[in-house]
């Protein structure tokens, strides 16, 4: 879906050099229900699109799925920092300006309205004229990475049929694998990438991706690339430790 858009395949082979890597297989479960009837699904699968400099220092980071549109989107920034020169202040000043339209959204409401993200962040839904962000009592970078990840829900860790997936996921019903594909992306793009943003504000050097991919899918999707059963070991009998 991503890499057939024409207006992403133009970036991917004007603009940058694409590189992929597999940091290690992908879980698979197969069940054989007789008859020739045989159910295969991946587990807890995970990727993170970086966008690097020539010497492999890491510009960007984009965990998750996203839709063309909103790919193209969270990458331009990035992009364009590189070009002009002006990549150190990139993840502050983007951070600033996501928390500023959620103050926005929530300040022109003639209601109530939640803000899962300012609360995460905690950050007082109110605007600052010198774009500085209001903070409360948040935690460490850590913490607040951590709250924005539970923002997002990986249903693949959940005992749960597909149509009570469908139906908490806020997606219409009889939704097709695109609708599904496009609300993960608005989730992605409103909490993953915030805290992204939080999380490579704290370097001072950029750092290449060897150095931070087991701490993003640690901390983004609570996946641990070091465990050989990528945390499922209780959830499958014969597994040291599996129910």
């Amino acid at each position: 879906m991503l890499l057939s858009d024409e207006e992403v395949k133009q970036v991917l082979n004007d603009e940058v050099i694409p590189c992929w890597q597999m940091v290690r297989e992908v879980p698979k479960v197969t069940i054989d229900f007789g008859g020739g009837r045989v159910l295969k699904r991946t587990l807890v699968g995970n990727t993170v699109m970086y966008l690097c400099t020539p010497d492999g220092r890491v510009i960007d980071a984009l965990p998750g799925v996203y839709t063309p549109n909103d790919f193209l989107a969270e990458v331009r920034p990035g992009l364009d920092a590189f070009k002009a020169g002006r990549t150190k202040e990139l993840h502050t000043t983007l951070l600033k300006e996501t928390v500023r339209s959620e103050q926005i959204r929530v300040s022109m409401s003639k209601s109530y309205v939640e803000s899962p993200l300012l609360e995460a962040l905690g950050v007082k839904p109110t605007v600052r004229d010198d774009g500085a962000l209001v903070k409360t009592e948040s935690g460490s970078t850590d913490k607040v990475i951590e709250r924005l990840a539970r923002l997002i829900t990986d249903v693949s860790k959940q005992p749960k049929s597909s149509d009570d997936v469908l139906r908490e996921s806020g997606v219409p019903e009889g939704a097709d694998g695109s609708e599904i594909v496009a609300e993960d992306s608005r989730n992605n793009r409103r909490f993953l990438r915030p805290a992204i943003h939080l999380y490579l504000s704290q370097f001072e050097v950029a750092p290449a991706p060897a150095e931070i991919t087991e701490d993003i899918f640690s901390k983004m999707f609570e996946i641990d690339l070091k465990d050989p059963y990528l945390g499922l070991a209780k959830a499958i009998p014969g597994t040291p430790g599996g129910g």
